[in-house]
């Protein structure tokens, strides 16, 4: 994970496949995608280049938070905390 600066030993938890279609550019995403889980300790260095914004949340709050605005969130994200969730 060198874009956030992680030193970090991964394995995959799942997959999951999604479709998401952007209503105002007609631009469709149909992708096959694996979850990816590590343990570490420390703080993140992203690289500016990648990441601009960043924080910790607890998966819960994320939870609330993309039930509450979905719109904040990449369409990918729900399926990938489904695999999380196992």
């Amino acid at each position: 994970m060198e874009e956030m600066g992680l030193d970090i030993d991964l394995g995959i938890l799942g997959r999951f496949t999604y479709r998401a279609e952007d209503p105002e550019s007609g631009l469709v995403e149909a992708e096959v995608d694996d979850v990816l889980a590590g343990i570490f300790i420390g703080e993140p260095h992203p690289n500016p280049d990648e990441a601009s914004a960043w924080r910790w949340v607890e998966v819960g709050e994320l939870e609330r938070d993309l039930a509450d605005r979905p719109d904040h969130y990449t369409p990918w994200l729900r399926p990938a905390l489904g695999v999380f969730r196992g």
